[in-house]
């Protein structure tokens, strides 16, 4: 773990009276780990080719756990 990381995802926590934080270093690591995180084996997701983020659904959607629905 990088203590840099690990003090700004507490700091971030306490800014937001949260129970924790979690940081990531792109956009995209962002989108992935929330959508990994919610979304189950079989579950579909209902998106736009307009969404930030669509380059996930492409590289999952189908051919991973998830199916995309655009």
């Amino acid at each position: 773990m990088n203590p840099t990381t690990d003090v700004l995802e507490q700091r971030l926590a306490a800014l937001e009276g949260g129970s924790g934080a979690l940081a990531h270093s792109s956009g995209q690591a962002a989108i992935t780990a929330s959508i990994l995180n919610i979304a189950e084996a079989g579950d579909h997701i209902a998106s736009t080719s307009q969404l930030y983020g669509i380059s996930f659904l492409r590289t999952y959607g189908g051919e991973g756990c998830i199916a995309a629905a655009r």
